[in-house]
């Protein structure tokens, strides 16, 4: 028995050393960088992995002292000191109605709160976390919804906030004669007045916080010496960063964009600096060309205003990058083809892209000239070949022209002997110019030239002995050439293709050799002499076209070609529904008219005996309308489409009809069969279908 005291007092002993040991070697270790670093360490993985919140009671704490007791009330980690704070964690508190949701006082204690929810005091005008008089806070992670202030330091110094959440208060964190605390990474969104409010505040340091939503993001007030960098103010109501009498801060580095009044607004403030380095929405800016809408060479200069808070630009030509990283802002085109071009540029920077105005700009090429000096010098200008001589005319040729401001060549006033080649103008015909004009010319030839969509493919006015040959005239307005008071010119093998009004005319002329010229005008109209229904199937066709002939078609199929008269007559085609069209034909090209429909219908109205009778000689009934030897009417298929199908009235001759099919009346209330005022008439195996009425006796 005393071997067995001897042996567990030794036991013991041993483990007294040991454990004496181990305590030394951990004190040993407790320097102040592995306190921190255990500290760090601590919070990360409480980040990292955050524990099931709990509904909770709210908690009041009035000095060390209390802090202490409520430490021991609420069995929290911790001691107090720097290294191992107390922790307040993963609490749900819903504020009570006389009191703030977490409320710390007048402690110096080292104390982290992280991962707790507190929400709605805002009904009995209470704050979610509010502190006065308070050091050595830290808040992490924790959210304050619905509440008058999410967050409230007042008179407390050297507390730290982050990742926390404010929305739905009056203010979201409102720091209230604090100074040298530090937010980081915390939300405040939606809040009636303040994201962020420092007042009477200084020395704190707000990074990478995020306001949207608020009536200011940031408001300062009496607040000096305080930094904000890399923060979001983002869609508040007024501005983003408000600042009154509130100085020496600095504003670096935040994006500010969207807000309804501004990004950054001071009011009796001096010495804040680095204002202009920050990012903000960027601004619509204008893009304008130093040509109006049109150019005559394809260079030009394109400009457009600064967009604010823009790092480069990207200028797009139809929807395609022409030049992309431009910290100018303006770019020169050169030499751009003949077209319409449309422009816009687009502003950028880190955070956004905002496109400018489009503008257009056509590129086209047109000709005046007036008098022969003027020729001369034009024709040094654009290097034309010739002198203007008989034996050596000027030569323009190769151009392609848009008549969009002027006439595409106008040339007045002169007698030099020039030639107008492989030149086309088209689209003069919206603003009434005209291909080619010329006016008092002598001695000009213009040959295998087109004029396209103008008003006038060639206008001759006062002009004399000009050569128009082998030329296309397409698509224009009113004529292909017109010739006015001009004589003695040669018009010849042109092609004239869908003119409006006509090929060539001529107005108050003489001595003008027109001939082998080849016209082809607008398609044809066909039309008939029924106008949609037809009773027998016999109707006449007639079309307008000058061509060379004529292939007519019945419902896609030839009925008749090679016709060289402009009318057809269609006899005794059947009940039924049928689509004509006519193409026209010559060496160049075949036109097809309109298409028109004509449906063939067949309906019997008799009114007395003396009308049947004569009814039934007219379509050859068999009978004599006696009881013995009654009209026969069979074997009909009618469309009610004019009338009704078979109306006899006012009769008693003896009569059958039979095998008759009487349709669509419905649309315009007409009756299958209609027997009015009638006797002895007898109706077998007839159908009346999609009729006002199928058979109706009167």
């Amino acid at each position: 028995m005393k071997k067995m005291l001897n042996k567990r007092k030794h036991v013991l002993i041993l483990t007294l050393i040991f454990s004496m040991l181990f305590g030394a070697s951990m004190l040993s270790l407790n320097t102040p960088e592995i306190i921190q670093t255990s500290r760090n360490n601590n919070i990360k993985e409480n980040d990292e992995k955050p524990k099931i919140s709990a509904n909770h009671s709210a908690i009041f704490i009035d000095g060390n002292a209390d802090f202490n007791q409520t430490a021991f009330d609420l069995n929290l980690p911790g001691n107090g000191n720097y290294s191992d704070p107390y922790i307040i964690e993963n609490y749900t508190i819903s504020v009570p109605f006389d009191g703030h949701g977490i409320e710390i006082r007048n402690t110096d204690v080292y104390f982290i709160i992280r991962n707790v929810t507190v929400s709605d005091g805002r009904s009995n005008y209470n704050h979610g976390f509010y502190f006065n008089n308070v050091t050595n806070g830290e808040l992490i992670n924790n959210t304050a919804d619905n509440n008058i202030a999410g967050f409230l330091l007042r008179n407390s110094n050297n507390n730290t906030f982050t990742g926390n959440l404010a929305n739905n208060s009056l203010h979201g964190f409102r720091i209230w004669y604090s100074n040298n605390n530090t937010l980081t990474n915390n939300t405040a969104n939606g809040n009636i007045e303040y994201g962020i409010f420092l007042d009477n505040s200084n020395n704190n340091s707000l990074t990478d916080n995020e306001v949207t939503g608020n009536l200011n993001g940031f408001n300062l007030n009496f607040s000096n010496n305080n930094t904000l960098t890399n923060n979001s103010a983002n869609s508040n109501i007024e501005y983003g960063i408000y600042l009154e009498e509130s100085n020496f801060n600095e504003i670096l580095g935040n994006f500010i964009a969207d807000n309804g009044l501004g990004g950054i607004y001071e009011i009796n403030c001096v010495g804040n600096y680095d204002i202009p380095d920050n990012i903000g929405n960027l601004q619509p800016f204008t893009l304008i060309s130093d040509v109006v809408g049109y150019d005559e060479d394809g260079t030009f200069t394109l400009t457009w205003t600064a967009s604010q808070y823009a790092d480069s630009y990207t200028l797009y030509q139809n929807g395609v990058i022409i030049a992309g990283g431009l910290t100018i802002t303006n770019y020169t085109t050169t030499n751009l083809a003949l077209g319409t071009y449309m422009f816009y540029v687009k502003a950028i920077n880190d955070y956004e892209e905002k496109d400018s105005n489009t503008i257009e700009v056509t590129v086209f090429f047109s000709f005046i000239i007036d008098g022969n000096a003027d020729f001369n010098q034009t024709a040094v200008t654009q290097n034309f070949n010739g002198n203007g001589t008989y034996g050596n005319p000027y030569i323009i040729e190769n151009y392609e022209i848009l008549a969009l401001i002027g006439h595409g060549i106008h040339i007045q006033n002169t007698d030099v002997y020039f030639i107008i080649r492989n030149v086309t103008v088209s689209d003069g015909r919206s603003n009434n110019y005209f291909g080619f004009y010329l006016e008092n010319v002598t001695n000009g030839k213009l040959e295998n030239n087109t004029a396209n969509n103008n008003l006038y493919g060639f206008f001759l006015k006062d002009s004399y002995n000009n050569t128009i040959t082998n030329n296309t005239a397409n698509n224009n307005l009113r004529y292909g050439i017109y010739l006015e008071e001009s004589n003695f010119n040669e018009i010849s093998e042109n092609i004239f293709l869908n003119n409006e009004i006509g090929s060539i005319y001529e107005e108050s002329c003489v001595g003008n050799d027109i001939s082998d010229n080849i016209s082809m005008s607008l398609p044809g109209t066909l039309y008939s002499d029924v106008v949609g229904f037809d009773e027998d199937g016999t109707f006449t066709l007639t079309w307008t076209q000058n061509a060379d002939n004529y292939t007519l078609y019945q419902d896609n199929v030839i009925m008749a070609e090679g016709l060289t008269i402009t009318n057809y007559t269609i006899t005794d085609l059947p009940v039924g529904t049928y689509v004509f069209y006519v193409k026209a034909i010559n060496e160049y090209e075949e036109r097809d008219s309109n298409t028109i429909e004509v449906t063939v219908f067949f309906s019997l109205f008799i009114d007395g005996n003396a009308d049947f009778n004569q009814t039934a000689v007219v379509l050859n009934l068999n009978g004599n309308g006696t009881y013995g030897n009654p009209y026969i009417i069979e074997n009909y298929e009618i469309v009610a489409s004019e009338g009704h199908g078979i109306h006899i009235q006012n009769t008693d001759v003896y009569f059958i009809i039979r095998n008759v099919t009487v349709s669509d009346g419905r649309s315009n209330n007409y009756f299958g069969f209609y027997l009015e005022n009638v006797t002895n008439g007898k109706l077998e195996n007839n159908t009346a279908n999609n009729n006002l009425y199928g058979f109706f006796l009167k």
